[in-house]
């Protein structure tokens, strides 16, 4: 019987040679290390050994009865973990298995806006999944405020596509438009703008921003004073 929180840090690193005789050594577990029983004795996976067995695993894990939904001290969850290093094996696993995809950590992200901030495979998966496309973390960001700070334009697509909000704003009073326009980038720009419900002139609640128009207009006086 698996006992504990500490089986999704398989998620990150286990062994296929895990799989018979799979335990956990509480230090290597707070740095998300498996520790596995091999013939002669303890070994250390890590990430350059132990890539081969982790869905196995994982998928031994679930079939027992493990509880997908448990959150580590951070509130990250197995899900979080595996949506932030791009294991679309692993995630498809989990969400299979029920896995809750609005989930929040302490800061407030959720498996799809962690997988949006690292421009992860995953999130055309959380996406079909159903997991909420306007959560918001304590600075406000939500999934597609992340993807256009990070210039992640495939990403910021497949948000848009599925029916972002896109006049949603963070803490800073920004729009995931204001932030594309003000940074100058059109290709990225021209995806949000495609976006079904946008507002051109929404004001922001930050009164030094104001409008998209007025954060351009203002930047270009204050930066690009030419003589």
């Amino acid at each position: 019987m698996y006992e504990g929180v500490w089986w999704f840090y398989c998620v990150r690193r286990t062994s296929s040679s895990c799989v018979n005789g799979l335990v956990c050594d509480e230090p290597f577990c707070e740095v998300m290390h498996c520790v596995c029983l091999s013939s002669p004795g303890w070994r250390l996976c890590t990430d350059n050994g132990c890539q081969e067995g982790r869905t196995e695993v994982v998928s031994l894990l679930v079939k027992a009865g493990a509880n997908t939904d448990l959150q580590n001290k951070d509130g990250d969850s197995a899900l979080m973990m595996a949506a932030r290093e791009g294991r679309t094996e692993v995630v498809s696993l989990l969400l299979e298995a029920g896995a809750n995809t609005d989930l929040q950590n302490k800061d407030g992200y959720s498996a799809l806006m962690i997988a949006a901030s690292s421009c992860s495979k995953t999130v055309p998966m959380l996406v079909k999944a159903g997991a909420a496309l306007d959560l918001q973390n304590k600075e406000g960001d939500t999934a597609v405020i992340m993807a256009t700070l990070r210039y992640h334009l495939p990403v910021s697509k497949e948000l848009v596509r599925a029916g972002a909000d896109l006049n949603l704003q963070n803490q800073e009073g920004l729009t995931a438009l204001m932030i594309s326009s003000r940074s100058g980038r059109t290709d990225l720009t021209e995806i949000l703008l495609s976006g079904e419900i946008i507002s051109l002139d929404i004001q922001s609640v930050n009164w030094m921003v104001g409008s998209v128009l007025l954060l351009l207009t203002r930047r270009c006086s204050n930066n690009e004073i030419t003589a």
